[in-house]
This record gives structure tokens, C-alpha cells and sequence, in this order.
């Protein structure tokens, strides 16, 4: 995803790599998004905004018919105020009781962004994906539950991946089902798991945040091994683990049904209201393009995702994977 300056010094367009998108943005730089998305800007910052012009968001070559009978709809976080109506532009005000964003990337923004990517049927989703021999595999779970263990694992087992948290879904250019990252770096917990998979992983610096329990780890541009943007033919739905780990990995196929309601709350779960017509039936697309070419299975990680990545991946892909160089 590239970001690119603007007409004037506070407009700035976002610009897919491996989905075709560009979505207008008012009332901010390249540099500033650059900073949020990028995880290089203070949140803090964020309430300078105060009662300044509202940020102002569009998605020209997307879907632009609104429905009568639909009105603005209006949406509350507690970072900004978001206003939009269905299949038309959008807009986040910040106000003086708005407060700074929990996360790097305010969810007003985000939700802002989101609704534009959905009129061009891409969903923004919470999510991460893994690149093997065996093709793309979209791995969906809740917080904590194991996301950017499983990645890490993939690149000990000498596969490559494209974002462990958060992720862009939608049709390429060849109508194939795409992801592509929203940001270029791993979050990821300080845990027995993770540090014991950093070992074998000595040229993937991390850098600790100092006000989360997490390591920050940049990925390299230009890379095999992390690729902005991939295909998917697979989905994972992670299974929270018990409290005693089981030793070896268990998949187990489950109904799309299942997996069409985990893919909405991945995603931005408004966007599938009735507020949002045009959104929705974009999304729903999507999704139902995904779920056809896409087996879902539900995954419930073991040990030998960290004891033995090399032999868990080759037994979960069922046939012995060659590692990727670069």
C-alpha cells in the first residue's frame, strides 16, 4: 500500500499494491498517515484535531449509488465521531470529549477508511496471512489468541507471510481473492511461545514498546519471505487453546456459515448494517467469492507449533513444504 502526497500539503491518496484501490483522504498528509499506519507517529497527536475541519475520505472509481431511503448514518468511538452515508464519501470529526486513540492507528480513521475500501467490496480485517508452497492461507482470531505465534512459527518452518494482525481482503485485478498488508511490522506479545521462536529467528530485530507488553518487529522491503500481498485458497479460524495445550495441531473442516460470521466480526461488523446497503452487498461479494474457492477449517494450535514448527507445518499441509529464500 503506498501513500502518496496529494493536490495540497493536507490531502493525501492511498493506493493499493495488490488490490486495486485509491481512496482520497482530507484533511491530513501523506506524511501524518504515513506515521499512524506505520506505527512512526505519537497518538497523542491525534487531539490536535479538536475542533478543526473534519477528515474527509473518498473512494472515486468505488461504487458511488446511494439508496433513497437511506440517511446518514452516524457512528461514536471514542477517538472521533464518524459520519457517512452509504456509498458515498465519509467524514471523522474529533471534538473536545474525544479521547487519545487506544490503538496506533485511531479506529474513527480506520473505520473511516474501512467504509470506502468496502465500496470497492475489500474488506479491512483483523486477521493475519501466511504465504506456503500450498498457496495462501487467511488465519482469523480473536486477541491473544495465537495469530502472531502461528506466523512466526510459518517463518521458522520457512514459509513467508504477508501481516500477522492486520490485513486488506478483497478481488484483484484477476478476480482471485487477495490480501494485502496494512502495515509494515509484527506486533508481538512477550511470551514463552514468541521468545522461543525469536531464537531461531536471530535476524528479526524487535524493539519494545514502552507502554504495551509487546515488541515491535519492522519487515523487511523487498522480500521472499514478506511479500505485501499474496492469494488465498484456505481459511483458518483459530480455536482459543484450552489450558493444556494439546502436542500436536488439529484441523477440523467446519460450515461456511461458521465462517462467514467470524470473517464479519473480524472485520468492521458496522459496514454490514442496515445503515450501509452498498457496503454490504460489495462485501458480501467478497466474502461469498472467498468461501467458494476457499476451504475453512477450525484450527486449534499444539506445542509443535513452537517445539517442532518444520514438522507441524509439513503435517498441517499435509505434504512436505520447501522452504522460501529471500
Amino acid at each position: 500500500m503506498k501513500i502518496v502526497a496529494g493536490d495540497r500539503p493536507d490531502q493525501c491518496r492511498i493506493i493499493g499494491d495488490g488490490l486495486p484501490f485509491e481512496i482520497e483522504l482530507s484533511g491530513m498528509s501523506n506524511t501524518e498517515l504515513d506515521g499512524l499506519l506505520h506505527g512512526g507517529a505519537d497518538s497523542g497527536q491525534w487531539l490536535n484535531r479538536v475542533d478543526q475541519s473534519p477528515l474527509v475520505a473518498d473512494n472515486p472509481g468505488a461504487k458511488t449509488d446511494t439508496e433513497s431511503e437511506v440517511t446518514p448514518a452516524s457512528h461514536e468511538v471514542e477517538d472521533g465521531h464518524f459520519q457517512a452515508t452509504s456509498g458515498g464519501p465519509g467524514q471523522v470529526a474529533v471534538t473536545g470529549h474525544h479521547q487519545v486513540p487506544i490503538n496506533l492507528l485511531p479506529r474513527s480513521l480506520h473505520l473511516l477508511l474501512a467504509q470506502q475500501w468496502a465500496r470497492s467490496g475489500i474488506l479491512s480485517l483483523h486477521a493475519a496471512a501466511i504465504l506456503t508452497p500450498a498457496g495462501g492461507i487467511l488465519v482469523i482470531g480473536p486477541r491473544g489468541g495465537g495469530k502472531s505465534v502461528l506466523t512466526l512459527s510459518a517463518l521458522v518452518a520457512g514459509h513467508a507471510i504477508i501481516s500477522d494482525d492486520w490485513i486488506l481482503l478483497g478481488k484483484g485485478e484477476d478476480d482471485l481473492i487477495r490480501v494485502e498488508r496494512l502495515r509494515p511490522f509484527m506486533m508481538l506479545r512477550q511470551s514463552w511461545a514468541a521468545d522461543q521462536l525469536r531464537t531461531h529467528l536471530p535476524r528479526l530485530k524487535s524493539k519494545a514498546l514502552a507502554n504495551r507488553p509487546k515488541q515491535v518487529t519492522r519487515l523487511p522491503a523487498n522480500s521472499k519471505r514478506f511479500p505485501v500481498s499474496a492469494t488465498i485458497n484456505r481459511i483458518w479460524l483459530l480455536k482459543r487453546p484450552r489450558s493444556a495445550r494439546t502436542q500436536h495441531t488439529r484441523l477440523t473442516p467446519i460450515t461456511q456459515t461458521t465462517a462467514l460470521s467470524k470473517i464479519v466480526e473480524a472485520s468492521m461488523p458496522l459496514l454490514f448494517s442496515k445503515q450501509f446497503p452498498v457496503e454490504h452487498r460489495q462485501l458480501m461479494k467478497t466474502i461469498q467469492t472467498l468461501l467458494g474457492n476457499a476451504p475453512t477449517f477450525e484450527v486449534e494450535t499444539g506445542t509443535d507449533v513452537v517445539e517442532d514448527p518444520v514438522g507441524a507445518w509439513k503435517e498441517v499441509l499435509g505434504e512436505r513444504a520447501k522452504g522460501l529464500k529471500g
